[in-house]
């Protein structure tokens, strides 16, 4: 009987690696996942992602972390999004923009400010943590790369535009 449950476990963790391009038992890294996404697609991956809740928790824990890596996969997984997905990737991009602003901010202009609202310009019913807004200034306090420098000014123009809720 333990080695038919065992060969059943087997089975499983073959078919599900098989299944989704990812093993049970290894971590998941932004090479793995970028592969995958070119072999099958940004939303296979993300149904095999957010079909286990280790994988997700590191893809959404790497996203969150700011590393240029994982917010490369973010983008390549983008398309692939539904809504569960999409909050809980966008909650890990608003905090990445509070670790590495200068990294996150080009793709968050292409991706959130593309519908007329200016850079870090967030609407009074967003449903942004307290003190969010003020936690990004000071991430926008340290001094940014060249290449970034105008869009660290068009995001402070839009942090100063924010509407707040009322209340």
């Amino acid at each position: 009987m333990k080695e038919v449950m065992f060969a059943i476990k087997v089975a499983t963790l073959l078919a599900a690696s098989f299944t989704t391009g990812f093993t049970a038992n290894k971590a998941l890294s932004p090479q793995d996942v970028r592969l995958r996404v070119e072999q099958s697609g940004a939303p296979a991956v993300v149904r095999a992602i957010w079909s286990s809740p280790e994988k997700t928790r590191q893809l959404l824990s790497g996203v969150s972390s700011g590393d240029p890596r994982w917010i490369d996969v973010a983008e390549r997984l983008a398309p692939g999004v539904d809504a569960g997905a999409s909050e809980d990737l966008d909650a890990a991009l608003a905090q990445a923009l509070l670790v590495q602003p200068y990294v996150v901010l080009p793709w968050l202009k292409r991706h959130w400010w593309s519908d007329g609202l200016s850079v870090c310009e967030f609407a009074a019913d967003s449903e942004l943590p307290p003190g969010y807004l003020e936690k990004l200034k000071v991430a926008l306090s340290r001094k940014p790369p060249k290449q970034v420098a105008a869009l660290r000014e068009e995001c402070l123009r839009g942090l100063a535009s924010s509407r707040r809720p009322a209340g």
